[in-house]
C-alpha cells in the first residue's frame, strides 16, 4: 500500500533505499525486485548525472559522495555571458543559477584606447574605463621637463624640481617648483625674524611665525619691571620724605601758639598775588560743564590760612596709607556753612542719605559744586586741599555704599572714595566726585566769590541789530570780567578743552570767531520760546565740521540748508537731518573746519549704533535723535532736522 502511494506520486523516478534481500520473500515485493534486476535498476549507490553535461555519471554510495557546494561534474560552464560580447563564455566550473552570467560578472579582459592620446589600455569586461596612467612628457610653467599621467591636467602636476625662493622678508631658501607658484604650500621660514616690534626691539621668533605681541617682549618686560621697581622706590622715598616733612611741620605747629582764628588774604589781578589769582581763576573757568548752564564772573578770591586746621591736616596725613596724594578740589556750600568751616573746619553730615555714605563731598568741576542745591545762593566756592590718600574707585552709589564710613574704608585699605564721571547708567554719577570720611582730610585754601551771568544777555554794542557781526577772540593772560567777549572765549575754551580731555586728546585753541546773526538769533529765540511751553527749551552746545571753509561761511550767513541734506553724502544713517556731535574728535573726522553751535534738541529719541534709519524722517513725536548716549548724557552723534533749532555761533581754530 505504501509502495502504491509512492508510485502514484513519482514524476521523474522512484528510488527505494534499503537492502532488497529483506523484501525478496514478500510476494508483493518479489515480483518488483525481479523486474528491477532484469532492467539493471538495482545497485549499491545513487546514480547522479549533470543536467548540462549528460556524459558525466556519478554513483554516490554515501552522503559524503554527493557534491553539495562544489560543481557536480567539475567541467567548465561554457555558457555565454550576458554582456553581449562575442566569445565571452562563462569560465567558472559548472554551476546553477542564471544571475551568475550577468554582464557585471564577466571577467574577460578587453582592450580600449584613452581619448587623449589613444594609448592601448586593458580592463575586465565588467569594469568601467579607467583614467590613463601612461607617463607623457611636458614642460611646467617654469620650463622644467617633467612627466605627468596622460589623464592628469597640467595644472594639477606638481613639478618637484628644486628652485631658489625668497620668503616674504627676503630670506633665501630652497623649495620645490610647484610650491613657488602656490605660496600657501611653502613651509614656514625657520630663519630668525628680522622684523621690529612696535616697541623697537627685534622679534625673537622665527620668520614664519607671527610676531610676538608687544606686551610679551622680554626686553620690554624687563624694562617695565625695572621701571616699576624704580617707581616703587621713588614712591617709598616720596612717602618717607612726605612723612618727614609732615612730622617737622607738625612739630613746628606744636611749638607755636596755634590760634583757631583763620586769616584771609585777598588776591588781586595785578601785583604780587596776580600769578596765584589767575591760577585759581583759570581753575574755576576751565572746569565748567556746559550742561550745568553756569557762566560765572569771578569777583573776589581769598587765600585762607587756619593754623589749628593746618595742624590737624598734618596729623591726619600721617595716618593715611598714602599721605602724598593731595589734590585741589571744589566744595559748594551756603554762606553760613562756609563761615563755620573757616572757623571749625569741615564736619560729617548728621544723616546717611548720601549716595556714598557719611562723608565730605568734593568735585573736580567748579560748575558742579556751584549748583544752587549746594550753594543756597551764596555765590561762593571753596577750593580745598584734599588728602585723598589711597582712593577706592566705585561705579555705583546707594545701597551698601550709603553705609560706608572711615572705619569700614580703612579696613579695606583705602583713605577715600572716588566716583568717576559717566557712571550714571550703572548707578553712579555724571561728574567726578571725591569723598573723604575724616573732616581733617580737607583744608580750605581759597574762597572764590562770583556773580552769575548769562551768555544770552549781551550789551548793546555786541548785539547784532541788523545783519551779521563778527568778533575775533584770541587767548590772553588778562581777563576783564566786564568784557563779555572775554567771557565768551573762556566758555568756548573751557567746553572744548574739557571734552578733549575726556577723550584723551591734546589740542590747543588758537582763535575763536564769535558770529552774531540777527535773523538766525531771532528764529532760534522764537523756537526756544515755543519749546518752553512744553518744557523742551534746554540748550546744549555741539560741534559740526566741514572740509571747506566756504561751507562754514554759508552756514553762518543762512544757517543749515534743508535742500542740501544728502547732496554730498548719504541722507543720514540715523535719520534725515543735520549731524552734530558733543565730542570734537568725532566732528573733526568729517573735516578740519569746526563750528560750535547752540542746539535746542527738544524731545530726543536715543538710538543704538546698529539702529539705522537710512535717510528716513525723524521719528514722529521727537525733535532730534541721539546716538550712543554715554553716562553723562553726551551723544556721539545728534541729528536735528529743523534749522531753527540750530544757532551757529563760534568758529574754532585749532592748533
Amino acid at each position: 500500500q505504501r509502495r502504491c502511494v509512492a508510485q502514484s506520486r513519482a514524476r521523474r523516478g522512484l528510488y527505494f533505499v534499503g537492502d532488497h534481500r529483506c523484501f525478496a520473500e514478500s510476494r508483493q515485493w518479489a515480483f518488483l525486485i525481479d523486474r528491477l534486476q532484469k532492467d539493471d535498476s538495482l545497485g549499491t549507490g545513487l546514480p547522479l548525472i549533470c543536467p548540462r553535461h549528460p556524459s558525466f555519471h556519478l554513483c554516490a554510495r554515501s552522503a559524503r559522495h554527493i557534491p553539495i557546494k562544489a560543481s557536480v561534474c567539475g567541467q567548465t560552464c561554457g555558457k555565454p555571458m550576458l554582456c553581449g560580447t562575442p566569445g565571452h563564455m562563462c569560465q567558472r566550473p559548472c554551476h546553477g543559477g542564471e544571475d551568475s552570467h550577468a554582464a557585471h560578472r564577466c571577467r574577460h579582459m578587453v582592450t580600449y584606447r584613452c581619448p587623449a592620446m589613444c594609448h592601448e589600455l586593458k580592463r575586465r569586461c565588467c569594469e568601467d574605463e579607467q583614467p590613463c596612467r601612461e607617463k607623457v612628457p611636458f614642460l611646467c610653467p617654469a620650463g622644467h621637463d617633467v612627466q605627468r599621467e596622460c589623464s592628469q591636467a597640467e595644472a594639477d602636476v606638481q613639478c618637484v624640481t628644486l628652485v631658489q625662493h625668497e620668503c616674504a622678508y627676503g630670506h633665501p631658501r630652497t623649495v620645490q617648483c610647484w610650491q613657488q607658484r602656490d605660496a600657501g604650500t611653502i613651509p614656514a621660514c625657520d630663519m630668525q625674524c628680522n622684523r621690529k616690534l612696535p616697541c623697537g626691539h627685534p622679534c625673537p621668533r622665527t620668520c614664519g611665525e607671527e610676531c610676538l605681541p608687544a606686551h610679551q617682549c622680554k626686553p620690554c618686560r624687563e624694562q617695565r619691571r625695572a621701571e616699576e621697581k624704580r617707581a616703587k622706590e621713588a614712591a617709598a622715598l616720596e612717602y618717607r620724605t612726605e612723612v618727614e616733612r609732615l612730622t617737622k611741620e607738625l612739630e613746628e605747629y606744636k611749638r607755636q601758639d596755634a590760634s583757631s582764628i583763620a586769616s584771609r588774604v585777598e588776591l588781586f589781578q595785578r601785583g604780587e598775588t596776580a600769578a596765584e589769582y589767575w591760577e585759581v581763576h583759570d581753575k574755576v573757568m576751565k572746569y565748567i560743564v556746559p550742561q550745568h548752564n553756569w557762566c560765572p564772573h569771578v569777583t573776589n578770591i581769598y587765600r585762607v590760612y587756619n593754623p589749628s586746621q593746618r595742624k590737624a591736616f598734618c596729623e591726619v596725613a600721617l595716618e593715611l596709607f598714602d599721605p602724598s596724594n593731595k589734590m585741589l578740589k571744589f566744595h559748594g556750600c551756603s554762606r553760613e556753612a562756609a563761615e563755620s568751616i573757616m572757623r571749625k573746619g569741615f564736619r560729617l553730615p548728621d544723616h546717611w542719605d548720601n549716595m556714598y555714605g557719611k562723608g565730605v563731598y568734593f568735585a573736580s568741576d567748579s560748575s558742579k559744586s556751584a549748583r544752587e542745591i549746594y550753594t543756597k545762593g551764596s555765590n561762593m566756592l571753596l577750593l580745598c586741599d584734599v588728602l585723598l590718600g589711597k582712593c577706592w574707585t566705585v561705579n555705583k552709589g546707594g545701597g551698601e555704599m550709603k553705609k560706608v564710613e572711615r572705619r569700614t574704608l580703612r579696613r579695606k585699605g583705602f583713605d577715600s572714595v572716588f566716583a568717576p564721571r559717566g557712571t550714571r547708567q550703572t548707578g553712579g554719577v555724571e561728574n567726578d566726585e571725591y569723598i573723604v570720611y575724616d573732616p581733617r582730610q580737607a583744608l580750605v585754601k581759597y574762597i572764590i566769590h562770583y556773580e552769575k551771568t548769562s551768555l544770552d544777555v549781551l550789551p548793546a554794542h555786541l548785539s547784532a541789530s541788523s545783519g551779521i557781526v563778527k568778533h575775533e577772540l584770541r587767548p590772553k593772560r588778562e581777563f576783564d570780567p566786564n568784557n563779555h567777549l572775554d567771557t565768551h572765549f573762556r566758555i568756548v575754551e573751557s567746553h572744548f578743552l574739557r571734552l578733549c580731555q575726556t577723550r584723551g586728546l591734546q589740542r590747543t585753541l588758537a582763535k575763536v570767531e564769535f558770529v552774531l546773526n540777527k535773523a538766525l538769533m531771532d528764529r532760534f529765540e522764537r523756537k526756544k520760546q515755543a519749546f518752553a511751553g512744553s518744557n523742551k527749551a534746554d540748550m546744549i552746545l555741539a560741534f559740526h565740521a566741514t572740509k571747506e571753509r566756504s561751507n562754514i561761511d554759508c552756514i553762518l550767513t543762512n544757517n543749515f540748508d534743508v535742500a542740501r541734506i544728502g547732496s554730498a553724502t548719504d541722507a543720514g544713517w540715523y535719520g534725515r537731518g543735520f549731524y552734530f556731535s558733543e565730542f570734537p574728535d568725532v566732528s573733526l573726522g568729517y573735516g578740519q573746519h569746526l563750528l560750535l553751535c547752540r542746539l535746542l534738541p527738544g524731545r530726543t529719541r536715543d538710538l543704538g549704533v546698529h539702529e539705522r534709519m537710512d535717510g528716513k524722517e525723524l521719528t514722529r513725536g521727537y525733535d532730534s535723535h541721539r546716538v550712543c548716549r554715554d553716562g553723562g548724557g553726551y551723544g556721539q552723534e545728534l541729528v536735528i532736522a529743523d534749522p531753527d533749532q540750530i544757532l551757529p555761533c563760534y568758529v574754532l581754530h585749532i592748533s
